[in-house]
């Protein structure tokens, strides 16, 4: 877990100095769910802004090398689930 907060620290980093300026919020689990379980949520208005501001990051990031190396290294240690409006979550 320490080694994948350090990755996405780095992103972070490297995506600001990109210019890229978005919130993320960072939950990891307490109860209930494995320690090393995080969940990652990006707060927009509506499915239409979230994938509106999706598309306008990726084109940064597809224009930057390093930034692209540094998200596939952190994506490589994770296992993603899009959760949104049309997701049920079982009990």
């Amino acid at each position: 877990m320490a080694e994948y907060m350090a990755a996405m620290k780095q992103v972070m980093e490297a995506e600001k100095k990109a210019g890229l300026n978005y919130t993320v919020l960072v939950f990891t689990a307490v109860y209930g769910a494995p320690n090393n379980t995080v969940l990652l949520s990006l707060p927009a208005t509506s499915s239409l802004d979230y994938y509106a501001g999706l598309a306008a990051r990726q084109k940064v990031r597809e224009a930057n090398p390093e930034l692209l190396a540094l998200r596939r290294k952190a994506a490589a240690m994770t296992t993603n689930t899009l959760i949104d409006q049309v997701t049920t979550i079982p009990y």
